[in-house]
């Protein structure tokens, strides 16, 4: 497998738990429906057997960490960056991350949590959307199991 085969899964991968906000999004009732959250993890593990044939739910919330904990590590220099006394804006650190615009949702949803911005959704668009994009990973998970 190619380097750039390997990114493409892992950009399916971030994308797949991008949509999958009960694992990620705590103002979500999904998120506390502990059930359609470990099948959520089986659809992940599903995935990410494309890049690794024993992948299982722990593997995949493995890399859901990681991946996280990178993003957080490469928002901490940005910001170290820019708090730095008499840096220009030249000196400001770019994340050298091929994902991180990627993972940009989640740094997105915490600052409207922080500000208070609503989604331009309203909350029943928002939560159609996200039980029709559960149902489908369901049916393509229980068609692969």
């Amino acid at each position: 497998m190619t380097s750039q085969e390997e990114k493409d899964i892992i950009k399916d991968f971030i994308d797949l738990y991008r949509d999958l906000t009960c694992l990620w999004d705590v103002s979500s009732e999904d998120y506390k429906d502990t059930s359609q959250r470990k099948t959520a993890w089986g659809i992940l593990a599903e995935k990410l057997k494309d890049l690794d044939p024993n992948a299982n739910e722990l593997s995949a919330k493995k890399k859901v960490d990681h991946l996280k904990y990178s993003y957080q590590r490469e928002i901490k220099k940005v910001k170290e960056s820019k708090n730095r006394t008499g840096s220009a804006a030249s000196e400001v650190y770019r994340p050298n991350l091929w994902y991180f615009e990627h993972l940009s949702f989640l740094e997105k949803k915490n600052n409207a949590k922080r500000t208070g911005v609503d989604s331009l959704m309203d909350e029943d668009e928002n939560d159609e959307r996200n039980e029709f994009i559960v149902s489908i990973y369901l049916f393509i998970y229980r068609l692969i199991e």
